[in-house]
């Protein structure tokens, strides 16, 4: 039983490091989370674009901001925990947690996505709060996803099945 959780435990711990993030550029929106882009879709209720990242196993699972703002929601969603996969993201019907973030370009919404039985999202952000582009905003234990809209001036810059990195990434100029 310990040879099977020794490895667990260490590949958990692996997924929550927090490294040091210097963006590729100080010029567009950086990536909220590390990963493999699994889609760039337009919202059809909203027409915003979406950015959606899937979390593999052994991704760092903190996220950060991909511009500066004040905080001005932050909301869980309760739902179910079936399981992401690189091709097609998440369920949408799994747990996850809404903020909306208010920018100089708009208002924008990044969703961390739970994903499989012991995944939870986290935040650590409050309503009202300033945060840095770049800032930890939070994170998801285990395999998960997460996704961002991009604000209407911004060019997408980054293609499906890119490997992108939270905080360090340019995924929209």
């Amino acid at each position: 039983m310990l040879k099977l959780l020794i490895p667990l435990l260490g590949g958990y711990l692996y997924t929550q490091r927090n490294p040091i993030r210097i963006p590729d550029s100080e010029y567009g929106m950086l990536s909220p989370a590390d990963g493999v882009i699994v889609s760039i879709d337009n919202d059809i209720l909203t027409n915003n674009r979406i950015v959606k990242i899937f979390l593999g196993l052994f991704d760092v699972h903190h996220q950060r901001a991909p511009l500066s703002g004040i905080v001005k929601s932050v909301d869980l969603y309760n739902g179910d925990t079936g399981f992401c996969y690189p091709e097609t993201g998440c369920p949408e019907y799994n747990k996850f947690i809404l903020t909306i973030i208010e920018t100089e370009y708009g208002d924008i919404e990044i969703i961390q996505k739970a994903g499989g039985i012991f995944s939870i999202p986290i935040s650590f952000l409050t309503v009202g709060q300033y945060v840095e582009k770049g800032e930890t905003i939070g994170k998801i234990t285990f395999g998960s996803g997460c996704s961002t809209t991009i604000p209407s001036n911004f060019n997408i810059i980054v293609e499906e099945g890119q490997k992108v990195y939270a905080g360090q990434t340019i995924i929209a100029t």
